[in-house]
């Protein structure tokens, strides 16, 4: 009787081994072909500007097959001196799901790179982006992405 078990007890091991493996490539597989039901993209991702200017960025929404929310959008904390305005606050799905973002510029902001972020919401499903901004110093006209 000694024999069998030490006989069956490798070939058990090797068969839970084998099932847990099975087991944890399901779930990675599961877990990384998911998609997002939401995400915001701008374009484009980086301006430079000088204080007292604006520019201005276009914020894409692309919803997942079957999403239904309304997507209301905002913008996160702000520096002081900067302001974001939306020339759409929400976007629905099966429209033209963008919206120009202006973003003003006093000349009190200081020069440096900031990201100002986006945020778009409907329900429990929350994203953000954000939108880099280069203020330049002194005055003058910006140079403007190609």
């Amino acid at each position: 009787m000694t024999v069998l078990v030490r006989r069956a007890w490798p070939a058990m091991a090797f068969t839970s081994l084998a099932l847990v493996a099975v087991i944890v490539v399901l779930l990675m597989n599961t877990g990384s072909s998911r998609r997002a039901p939401l995400t915001l993209n701008s374009l484009p991702h980086q301006q430079a500007v000088h204080g007292g200017e604006s520019v201005r960025f276009t914020v894409a929404a692309t919803f997942a097959s079957g999403y239904r929310g309304e997507v209301q959008l905002r913008s996160g904390q702000l520096p002081d001196g900067i302001s974001v305005r939306f020339s759409h606050d929400s976007l629905a799905p099966g429209s033209s799901a963008s919206t120009d973002v202006t973003v003003s510029i006093t000349t009190a902001v200081s020069a440096g790179t900031y990201e100002l972020p986006v945020i778009g919401g409907s329900g429990d499903t929350i994203t953000t982006e954000g939108l880099m901004l280069m203020v330049l110093s002194g005055r003058g006209t910006s140079p403007r992405p190609r």
